[in-house]
């Protein structure tokens, strides 16, 4: 197995822990959350976060790191993805910044955390996608 296979294999490890959580947040609690009810999905989320953000950190580095060991330039998947990084950090900056607070103060907006659930979830499931054109060389 060479450097660029043991990358590969750990990025889709770390991958498949990032996304199946969210879609796994999303179907367990969706419904839930569009109610209204959010104390279930905080407990999840806080158990979820001890192992989904240091999955989503080191399925970002394994891929770049892929990058530079196979191909030395960026397929225009991987400018895609990139740009969905930003996007995905930017909206979990908002929900752990705005919306958590207002959470715990009472205030509801579970609405707004389904919408941001729901975002991250396509986000996550558009980055399969993307990883896949990239494997397979599928033209984007």
């Amino acid at each position: 197995m060479d450097v660029y296979q043991i990358l590969q294999t750990l990025h889709v490890l770390f991958a498949t822990v990032w996304v199946g959580g969210h879609i796994t947040l999303l179907m367990a609690y969706g419904a839930e959350l569009k109610r209204g009810t959010t104390n279930p999905l905080l407990d999840f989320e806080h158990r979820y976060e001890k192992i989904g953000l240091p999955s989503l950190i080191f399925a970002a580095a394994t891929g770049v790191a892929m990058l530079y060991v196979g191909w030395g330039k960026w397929p225009m998947a991987a400018h895609i993805k990139m740009g969905l990084f930003v996007i995905l950090i930017l909206i979990a900056l908002h929900a752990r910044l705005r919306l958590i607070p207002r959470l715990k103060r009472g205030e509801d907006v579970g609405g707004l955390l389904l919408l941001h659930v729901a975002a991250v979830t396509a986000i996550s499931i558009a980055f399969v996608v993307l990883g896949a054109a990239i494997r397979f060389g599928m033209p984007l």
